[in-house]
């Protein structure tokens, strides 16, 4: 039986769940919980939960990184967003951004993006991650604020993300363009001009699978999206002033 309680979670009632006696903290006991109840959620780590009588599951699904929340026994298991009111803070937020963020750290970045390295000095916070459908209309004219951001000290790492159904030919242009002797240049050219690039090898393809599984961690649904070093993600065109204010409002 599923209850909505307004936005902010969904309560699954799953009876006949495994006795959690002593197991709130057990990873290995939610792990076969969720195996068995909650098709597609695979437990990675269990915190205590704010709420008394509640722990913290964390793990991955279909859509990234998810976090829900479960009485002890394992009977009920909230699905949403838990607020602190009187901070005003979103709990749930603070932990997927970290969640996220340690996620797309261990990804190779250097086997899956194009690189715009910044033109000038900047703070050592990493870089912004953007996914990029080559054949995206909001793609194509926040390309042109690319240049404002690498002079004020941001390094942009592009992922090639073709939207297959809205831009079939989207995945044979990122082939191309992956597949560049230059590939900054070849996208440059391609964003601004929709000159084509001619592929160096006939044999080379661009890690799409790598970016799918990118993007599934981060989350991402449409583009633009851009992903913070600290987790935070925008998705749809922003201008560069804005990218600049959230980059420098970053925590060091």
């Amino acid at each position: 039986m599923r209850i909505r309680l307004s936005v902010l979670c969904v309560m699954i009632s799953a009876t006949g769940w495994l006795s959690a006696a002593g197991a709130q903290d057990d990873l290995a006991y939610w792990q076969e919980l969720a195996k068995r109840k909650l098709a597609g959620f695979e437990v990675t780590a269990v915190a205590p939960s704010p709420i008394e009588g509640l722990v913290e599951l964390r793990g991955t699904s279909p859509r990234g990184p998810q976090v829900l929340y479960a009485t002890g026994d394992g009977r009920y298991v909230l699905a949403g967003l838990l607020w602190d009111v009187e901070r005003s803070v979103n709990l749930t937020a603070g932990v997927l951004q970290a969640m996220r963020r340690q996620a797309l750290e261990r990804v190779d970045l250097g086997s899956a993006v194009i690189h715009y390295p910044a033109s000038s000095e900047g703070t050592s916070r990493g870089t912004l991650l953007y996914f990029l459908d080559p054949d995206c209309p909001y793609c194509r004219k926040f390309h042109a604020e690319l240049p404002k951001l690498t002079a004020s000290g941001i390094p942009v790492s592009i992922v090639l993300y073709p939207n297959r159904r809205l831009h079939p030919q989207a995945v044979a242009t990122s082939h191309a363009i992956w597949c560049s002797e230059d590939r900054r240049a070849a996208l440059d050219r391609w964003m601004s001009e929709q000159s084509m690039p001619v592929p160096a090898s006939d044999g080379c393809r661009a890690p799409l699978e790598t970016a799918r599984l990118m993007a599934e961690t981060a989350g991402v649904q449409g583009t633009p999206f851009f992903v913070f070093p600290d987790g935070r993600r925008l998705q749809g065109y922003r201008s560069a002033e804005e990218l600049i204010a959230m980059w420098r409002a970053q925590k060091p």
